[in-house]
């Protein structure tokens, strides 16, 4: 990295497993700043770092840069992750510390990734389209235009949406021949998958291999299977109609549930599964002592999903996209 892109004073290098901590806490007060809330705590932060570390393909020394201050602080961290190392699809979004942001620590990360995917991606077979893509957490105008300037396009917005559970939440009605039942460990993994593919058919955030999506969903303090929600058929032997794949957090308010998929297939929409659901998976962290839940949605979501989600309960809105 030539030293005209970094201000001066600052170095950029690969990290290393003792700056894990220092990283968390970079990632958690970077959204914080940004969506006014910290919308998670250090060691969920650390085990997503981790988690992209430990991701088939991705090597640490070569995919990841920290920029450390004159100070010895760290304060931009980036990678170039691609979440499964067959397809195109490149992420590199930069991470500033918080009062760092007129720098350009930013502009100088996103310089680093682009050629590094653009050579990964010369070894892909020739039929697989590649792009680089990024993400912002929260409202951040200056990062969206910097993004903007470094030749990106807007894609996606998302919407994170929040319910508080003052009192025990409506018993969910369920369609006629449908009720819900525990996930079963060993014997749903592939149903689950093929249900949420088929509910999130062209979305892009979704469009997954089974071998990626198991080592995502069931990566350690990311999804908790005893708190998901799977509708079925009452007969034997009946497929999935639906799915909530969710998990217990905590951020700088306390405790929340937070729903990370809530997936219909397109057979059984507008049957009033998707509320019965979100009513079911609500009375099970209110059971729990959780009294607040979230999600993140497509704000242009074209199934109605956030109309259902204002309908399950009076909910708060928190514009922005999702970690």
């Amino acid at each position: 990295m030539p030293a005209a892109d970094l201000p001066a004073g600052c170095t950029m290098h690969a990290p290393t497993p003792a700056d894990l901590d220092t990283l968390a806490a970079l990632l958690v007060a970077h959204g914080a700043a940004r969506a006014g809330k910290a919308q998670w705590l250090p060691p969920a932060a650390r085990a997503w770092i981790v988690s992209v570390w430990e991701t088939p393909g991705f090597v640490v020394e070569r995919d990841a840069r920290v920029i450390v201050a004159s100070d010895g602080q760290i304060v931009g961290y980036c990678t170039l992750w691609r979440p499964d190392e067959a397809s195109g699809y490149f992420v590199a979004s930069p991470r500033i510390a918080p009062g760092c942001e007129p720098l350009g620590l930013d502009v100088a990360l996103l310089r680093w990734a682009e050629p590094l995917a653009r050579q990964q991606a010369s070894a892909l077979p020739a039929d697989v389209a590649a792009a680089l893509n990024s993400w912002v957490d929260g409202p951040d105008p200056l990062a969206e235009e910097t993004l903007t300037y470094a030749g990106f396009r807007l894609a996606q917005r998302y919407l994170r949406m929040e319910t508080r559970l003052q009192a025990p939440p409506p018993a969910p009605i369920w369609p006629a021949g449908m009720s819900p039942r525990r996930f079963v460990a060993g014997a749903d993994e592939r149903a689950v998958y093929d249900l949420i593919a088929a509910a999130f058919a062209g979305v892009y955030s979704h469009d997954s291999s089974y071998d990626e999506w198991q080592r995502e969903t069931f990566a350690p303090q990311q999804m908790d299977p005893t708190l998901w929600t799977l509708a079925a058929g009452t007969a034997d032997g009946a497929a999935l109609a639906g799915v909530v794949i969710s998990r217990e957090d905590s951020d700088d308010e306390g405790r929340i549930g937070w729903l990370e998929d809530v997936g219909v297939h397109p057979a059984w929409r507008k049957r009033g599964l998707g509320l019965a659901m979100l009513h079911h998976s609500f009375g099970v962290f209110y059971a729990r002592g959780v009294t607040r839940c979230g999600l993140s949605v497509d704000a242009r979501n074209a199934s109605g999903a956030v109309r259902l989600y204002a309908r399950g309960h009076d909910a708060d809105w928190w514009p922005g996209n999702p970690l």
